[in-house]
């Protein structure tokens, strides 16, 4: 069975902590027929998901032959930044199944067009403001493997006249039910097990970088803005974050605050993370989108933490 072309939306990534909340948007702002694939079963409603290995370029191209998708959100891949994941596994997570998913739409008729999300991790450490048009410097080998996939994606474009793409480069995103991995996700977790213990030290990596934090829930309802906008081109690079700025220690301090416990903090350097401070731009974001409201930090950190202590 081949599906309605003109109306098919393809969420690859769909379990995935950005991927349920953007299914959900979507659903919640009447989009008709999404559909969902990836190696685990999934399940939301009026979404069809398909059990497929992205990296099974085969299957891959059958499923999306049979879908007929017009939009692909790409959210797939290993966001976790650490220097205990080597280049095999980043690469085998995000950078294959994208070389795979373009292939495959690349034998379609009709037109496709592909959000990405990529992530600023690509433009490495920076001292001055950087926005889209900044040489790409990738230092980690997460923010290499996106890279290698922007460059993927921008090939396919050039080489397929019916594809077209944009690449969001996020910067952190965060919100309730983030997995464990994450700095404000373990604070939560780990506030929450002091709660318990009742002991006073919270032990914590590197807390003086400073990151364009953004809530998860207001990032997915700027994708489909992005992907229904009118480019002049078919291939658009934009930077996706909150134009404030908060260090690592700010956001550790508000949820302590949050948790109301009295503990001592006790920062050490664990080499997980080498992104220290970077400073995006958001000005073409902004010059399409127009500037849109989000939430306070304190109120997403509330929200993280009491989702979690309800655990």
């Amino acid at each position: 069975m081949r599906y309605n072309s003109h109306m098919a939306t393809l969420i690859t990534g769909c379990g995935g902590f950005i991927g349920h909340f953007l299914a959900e948007h979507l659903s919640r702002t009447g989009v008709k027929e999404v559909h969902s694939l990836g190696r685990k079963p999934v399940s939301f409603a009026g979404i069809q998901h398909h059990l497929c290995d992205m990296s099974d370029e085969e299957k891959l191209t059958a499923t999306v032959q049979k879908i007929q998708p017009s939009q692909v959100y790409h959210l797939a891949g290993l966001a976790r930044v650490s220097s205990t994941i080597g280049v095999p596994e980043y690469y085998k997570a995000n950078t294959l199944p994208t070389h795979c998913l373009m292939n495959a739409l690349s034998t379609l008729k009709n037109p496709v067009k592909v959000f990405y999300s990529s992530s600023v991790h690509v433009y490495g450490n920076q001292k001055t403001l950087v926005n889209e048009s900044f040489p790409l410097a990738p230092e980690t080998e997460y923010g290499f493997s996106k890279f290698l996939a922007e460059a993927m994606i921008e090939n396919s474009v050039e080489n397929h006249p019916h594809l077209s793409a944009i690449v969001a480069r996020l910067y952190t995103c965060i919100g309730p039910s983030q997995p464990e991995g994450f700095a404000a996700s373990d604070f939560c977790r780990k506030l929450i097990k002091l709660r318990e213990t009742n002991e006073k030290v919270i032990q914590v990596g590197p807390v003086k970088a400073r990151r364009q934090f953004i809530d998860v829930r207001d990032a997915v309802t700027l994708f489909p803005k992005l992907m229904n906008h009118t480019n002049k081109n078919r291939f658009e690079t934009f930077n996706l974050s909150s134009s404030e700025t908060h260090s690592v220690e700010d956001i550790l301090k508000t949820i302590i605050q949050i948790s109301k416990l009295n503990v001592k903090i006790e920062s050490h350097d664990d080499h997980n993370n080498q992104l220290m401070g970077l400073q995006v731009s958001t000005d073409k974001l902004y010059s399409i989108v127009p500037r849109t409201h989000f939430r306070p930090m304190e109120q997403t950190l509330k929200d993280m933490f009491d989702f979690l202590a309800q655990q």
